[in-house]
């Protein structure tokens, strides 16, 4: 295995690489699942945090008396 070519190592650099990649990517799912937080369930809390932004932001504004 001293001598691969270039090809050769080419090949054997992306293949552990797109394993490792591929392993990070498990765990990090596996990690995200386990705390609540998916892909999917991001989307969810987003919107969430921007419709209680807004919502603070008109309570501040009332409380001033400024219309947005």
């Amino acid at each position: 295995m001293a001598s691969l070519s270039g090809v050769r190592r080419f090949i054997a650099t992306e293949s552990l690489l797109g394993a490792g990649v591929g392993i990070f990517s498990l765990i990090l799912n596996l990690h995200l699942l386990d705390r609540g937080t998916g892909l999917h369930s991001g989307k969810v809390y987003f919107a969430e945090a921007v419709r209680k932004t807004r919502a603070h932001y008109r309570a501040v504004a009332r409380q001033t008396n400024m219309t947005l």
